[in-house]
């Protein structure tokens, strides 16, 4: 038998040493060495030939789509544990207040109807009053007749909620001569000589002033930044009469009063919440007397649903995450102002939205648990004296104020998250896009807005409520822009009798519409579509979706990462299982792991880094160059690195861009034309080609000349083969064609022909 040493080429043993590690490691003949060393000549030039060594990497190309690729990870990573975070923020919020919104409605309308409804024998109810005679007269007759019981006996109204204490009466008053026009040049120039002593001026801040003022009977304190007076009236209904009419005798509600509060505490056992009730008499400077009653429902203890030990866990878990947002955004704060730090990243306006975020969710906490800390006092229901809710009552407002602030500040900050998917993308993107030209349009479209809305209140402010005042004046002009607003409501402020007036108000009001609705917001909408359009368009080069193709679908990289992830930690349990004796089967090498994303970016930022350096293309190479460079790394010593370049770039989902020297340029149209023009040029020559090999063809075999038909058989396979076009079977040389079928394939050359 001869022996195969001879048929393995010299330069091949000379160049590599193949032949002495297989003959250093293991004992072989020399015939079975050299066969063995062949074998591994022949595994050489085959994985030479699948890793197709010559083709070219743009190594910026690689380095971007892989950072991409771990951005995206990065960002789906992000958006998950937010979603959760704002999840468990929500169910907090809900945990806390959303079993007591229900119940706080039910309470305070039901007060508010209530009080509301109580009628003087009259008939008169609250909406009645207009004068301080009016009002005396309502807070005898009809509140206190309600709320007052013989006896000492409980007072209930509607049936079910209990009057907690007395009802305390505050005044807030001010001096006879408080007028803030009263400077002395104003006095001097002042032209009506009999002047009175009384003015309607502001509350006064400095000290209480009132009707012959004692502090043994009024109790003067600072609420605010003002002084009212307080008056409790007791539960003794006929010591509440006495006090109400001595009150009334000395002026309580006089030219000097400002306003008059009537608090009062109310308790629903089944709910069990308290109800915090205000009823505000407010004097104007015209005499008239503005009524509002403002209702606050305040929980008695929070924690007393089966549930509360999940809400103190939610509780506990959101506010130490929350301390991790907060360490993270210090953390990048300090990187970003220290650029000379490796990890500095550049700040953006989402990390103002997270501080923002993280800042009202720490006063979220503290008002929460001054809530808490304050609920759980102990309440007698049947004290005499006055129970005091107006600052928690005000607290657990600003708590809900905050809790709405937080959550639209969460959900905004969702976007951050949005560049997971390229749909997605393209809504934050057109923020972005917009947000540059948005500055200019705001600017002149408040100008606009502010100057027509005080117009507004300049022509109709005396007569039409809708513009008496600048506020009311704005909220008006905003319902006119979206067409809430019609023209015949300003009939009111249009004089029959004076054409100019009728002149002005139309030329206003339409004025108006064709500025604010028909111009400026339609721009708005224009530059809205005009940003999306742009987006759009940019996402959707071909480039763009090239680079979208070679990073692959999202879900197909996550199972990938998924996989490596268990591999490596299989492993590493396997490993510590052999090294403790718990498995006699030895871990798989470590050697036969691909490599992570991480690692390949960094390799091949290190090899980049190392062309440069010796002066070499930083950017283009082929693969053969590229495995070389590895090897050279001291990170691949003892790596198989061969292998992990073909598990890495063998059949993989990836197509070339068309200029490998510029895979970032995006081609003019000219070019795309040039390029289509040359492909349609060379698929017709290869046309060509085939059907004169067909005509040649059908004449061969109508000659006879079956050998040489059916070399023209096989070179025609092969040419539909590299085409990938037809069936080549049907073109077998071992079939030998009849004269029809002859005839029918000259036919078809010459229909193509």
């Amino acid at each position: 038998m001869p022996t195969p040493v001879s048929v393995v080429p010299g330069s091949v043993l000379k160049k590599s040493d193949t032949a002495s590690r297989i003959f250093s490691k293991h004992s072989f003949t020399p015939a079975t060495g050299a066969s063995l060393v062949q074998k591994t000549y022949r595994g050489y030039r085959a994985r030479k030939l699948q890793l197709a060594v010559n083709d070219k990497l743009h190594l910026g190309y690689e380095i971007f789509v892989m950072q991409r690729r771990i951005h995206r990870r990065k960002m789906l990573r992000g958006f998950i544990q937010h979603f959760a975070y704002m999840s468990l923020f929500l169910g907090m919020i809900a945990l806390q207040q959303g079993n007591l919104i229900p119940s706080r409605y039910e309470l305070e309308h039901t007060m508010s109807d209530y009080i509301s409804g109580l009628e003087t024998t009259g008939g008169a109810t609250i909406a009645d009053v207009a004068s301080a005679d009016e009002a005396w007269t309502w807070t005898r007759e009809a509140l206190f007749k309600e709320v007052t019981a013989d006896g000492g006996e409980r007072v209930w109204l509607r049936t079910y909620n209990q009057l907690v204490g007395t009802i305390r009466i505050e005044s807030t008053r001010v001096s006879s001569d408080s007028c803030g026009w009263r400077t002395p040049r104003a006095v001097d120039v002042y032209r009506i000589k009999n002047d009175v002593d009384t003015c309607y001026g502001d509350a006064t801040t400095h000290t209480p002033y009132g009707p012959s003022y004692d502090p043994h009977r009024y109790n003067a304190q600072q609420v605010h930044g003002e002084w009212r007076y307080m008056v409790d009236l007791g539960v003794d209904p006929t010591f509440a009469q006495k006090r109400l009419k001595e009150l009334q005798d000395a002026g309580f509600l006089s030219k000097a009063t400002r306003s008059i509060k009537i608090n009062l505490v109310v308790y629903n056992n089944a709910l069990p919440m308290f109800c915090y009730l205000t009823i505000s008499l407010k004097v104007m400077s015209t005499g008239t007397i503005t009524r509002s009653i403002s209702t606050t429902s305040v929980a008695v203890q929070h924690y007393l649903y089966d549930l509360y030990w999940l809400q103190i866990i939610i509780e506990l878990i959101v506010f130490c995450w929350t301390c991790v947002h907060a360490y993270t955004q210090v953390a990048a704060v300090y990187f970003a102002l220290r650029p000379r730090l490796h990890m500095s990243t550049p700040l953006t306006v989402y990390n103002g939205v997270a501080v923002l975020r993280i800042a009202f969710i720490i006063a979220i906490y503290i008002v929460w648990l001054y809530l808490v800390l304050e609920q759980s006092s102990e309440v007698d229901v049947t004290t005499e004296d006055y129970v005091d809710l107006e600052t928690i009552a005000s607290l657990s407002q600003w708590y809900s104020l905050l809790c709405c602030i937080a959550l639209m500040l969460t959900l905004f900050s969702t976007l951050e998250y949005f560049e997971i998917s390229e749909k997605l993308a393209i809504i934050s993107k057109s923020f972005a896009v917009i947000a540059q030209e948005l500055p200019y349009f705001f600017f002149l479209f408040f100008l606009l807005f502010v100057i027509l809305a005080y117009t507004g209140t300049l022509l109709f402010g005396a007569t039409l409520t809708e513009f008496h005042t600048l506020e009311s004046s704005v909220h008006t002009c905003w319902d006119m822009m979206l067409g809430n607003y019609m023209f015949s409501q300003l009939e009111p402020a249009i004089d029959p009798d004076s054409p100019a007036s009728r002149i002005v108000a139309v030329f206003y009001f339409y004025s108006y519409v064709v500025l604010m609705l028909f111009l400026l917001l339609n721009m708005l909408i224009a530059i809205f579509m005009d940003g999306y359009t742009t987006v759009k368009a940019k996402d959707a080069s071909i480039q763009h979706d090239l680079l979208d193709y070679n990073m692959g679908p999202l879900l197909a990289d996550v199972w990938n990462q998924a996989r490596y992830a268990f591999s490596r930690s299989r492993r590493t349990a396997h490993f510590h299982l052999h090294r403790a004796k718990l498995v006699t089967s030895a871990p798989p090498p470590r050697l036969m792991l691909p490599w992570s994303e991480t690692r390949w970016l960094r390799d091949t930022q290190l090899v980049m880094i190392n062309r440069a350096r010796a002066k070499e293309s930083m950017h283009v190479l082929s693969i053969s160059t590229f495995i070389r460079n590895l090897k050279a790394l001291p990170t691949s010593d003892g790596e198989d690195v061969q292998m992990q370049v073909k598990q890495r770039f063998h059949k993989r989902a990836f197509k070339k861009p068309s200029n490998v020297n510029r895979p970032f340029e995006e081609l003019s149209t000219d070019e795309y034309i040039t390029r289509v023009d040359e492909r349609i040029g060379r698929q017709e020559e290869k046309t060509r080609e085939l059907l004169t090999m067909m005509r040649h063809m059908y004449q061969t075999l109508c000659e006879g000349q079956e050998v040489a038909a059916a070399e023209e058989i096989r070179s025609l396979r092969r040419q539909l083969k590299e085409r990938g076009g037809g069936s080549a079977d049907a073109l077998s040389p071992s079939r030998s064609p009849s004269r029809a079928a002859a005839a029918e394939m000259g036919g078809l050359a010459e229909e193509g022909a």
